[in-house]
């Protein structure tokens, strides 16, 4: 078995330079990223040394979701984001306006993800950003 092939370009044409006002390179730059990501790809869907189960397990999807809450002193301690397209196989960055104030928890399952802090003193944004997969 070989690789499935997951990228599609952007731009079937490529990124394109313009405005003119633009910089140059910011097109070449991304034509090259993507072109990277074909040639690992053609590499990858060539070669024998993996099997499917494998090659798949390298594909990293680029597809995700951001939520976001305001934490305040009068909210619950415990936020639930739902959507259907949350699995137990996504994964989980959180990120808050203030530095140093952390979660005590996360669940992540179908449909669901369940993140926890310690109440606040303070109104803090709440970003839940969520990998699907």
């Amino acid at each position: 078995m070989s690789y499935t092939k997951h990228f599609t370009p952007t731009y079937e044409n490529g990124w394109q330079g313009s405005p003119s006002t633009t910089t140059p390179i910011t097109a070449g730059a991304l034509n090259n990223y993507d072109g990277a990501i074909e040639y690992i790809e053609d590499y990858l869907e060539d070669s024998s040394f993996l099997d499917k189960t494998q090659a798949d397990s390298l594909y990293i999807p680029n597809t995700s979701l951001s939520l976001t809450q305001t934490l305040s002193a009068t909210d619950p301690t415990t936020y639930i984001f739902t959507d259907s397209k949350i699995t137990t196989d996504s994964t989980v960055d959180v990120y808050t306006s203030i530095p140093g104030i952390n979660h005590t928890g996360i669940t992540v399952s179908t449909g669901a993800c369940t993140v926890t802090f310690p109440k606040q003193e303070a109104a803090v944004s709440m970003t839940c950003k969520i990998y699907l997969k």
